[in-house]
């Protein structure tokens, strides 16, 4: 996917189209207060709280927005089903502060009778990270290890909880 590819997905409107079989088991909230905390290894830690909206576009993209305050930047991901690797995958395309994009891509492997998850990424200079998580019909906790030129960088621990549209 390329970043003008990302932001065309990503500037529609949300619709009613019935999401394609492989997307639709995947748990979608359409808005959730998140809880991040990442530990750098050079001992600092960054804890945000922000919300996240999610919407579904064309019956085969969930696009997850966020406001992020420690990026200052708002960023989107977008989930899709790749037929061609027959793999669910989360795409992101972010500011790397100099007028560039840094584009992400992540391979997510669901295991819904047991509501957990796995997710792995490589991108930019020698990133690679490695999430699991678990979910129920309310909440959503995910634990991702990031490296750097294969040395731990930061852990990202990432806390969910779905709100009612009315909140």
């Amino acid at each position: 996917m390329t970043p003008e590819l990302f932001r065309q997905i990503v500037a529609k409107p949300g619709d009613l189209i019935a999401l394609t079989p492989e997307l639709s088991d995947v748990p979608i909230w359409t808005n959730a207060d998140i809880h991040i905390v990442m530990k750098y290894v050079s001992g600092k830690t960054f804890t945000e709280k922000i919300m996240q909206t999610t919407r579904t576009v064309d019956g085969k993209y969930i696009i997850y927005t966020i406001n992020s305050e420690f990026y200052h930047q708002t960023m989107s991901s977008i989930m899709i089903f790749d037929k061609k690797s027959s793999t669910l995958k989360v795409y992101g395309c972010y500011s790397d502060g100099h007028g560039g994009d840094v584009m992400t891509e992540s391979a997510v492997i669901y295991d819904y009778a047991k509501k957990t998850y796995t997710g792995t990424s490589l991108y930019g200079d020698g990133f690679k990270e490695i999430t699991t998580g678990s979910y129920t019909s309310t909440n959503d906790y995910s634990s991702t290890l990031v490296y750097k030129n294969g040395a731990l960088f930061m852990t990202r621990e990432v806390s969910a909880t779905r709100v009612s549209p009315a909140n």
